[in-house]
């Protein structure tokens, strides 16, 4: 994908405890840049403001589907 895809995840504590992200890298599943898509809380108003942000941030300036 060419796209700036980040993904919030809601629940820290269950999502470090069902994917290890470190392993992922470790065997290659995915890049390490990968990780900095990926973001972890537990706050309704962080998850809204990460929301907010990298659309801010990507969306606008990439307008389209582009994969």
């Amino acid at each position: 994908m060419r796209k700036h895809l980040t993904v919030v995840l809601f629940g820290t504590e269950y999502w470090n405890e069902v994917i290890n992200f470190d392993a992922l890298v470790r065997h290659g599943t995915i890049d390490a840049d990968d990780l900095k898509l990926f973001h972890r809380t537990d706050s309704v108003d962080e998850a809204y403001e990460i929301v907010t942000r990298e659309l801010t941030q990507y969306a606008l300036p990439e307008r389209g589907a582009i994969l």
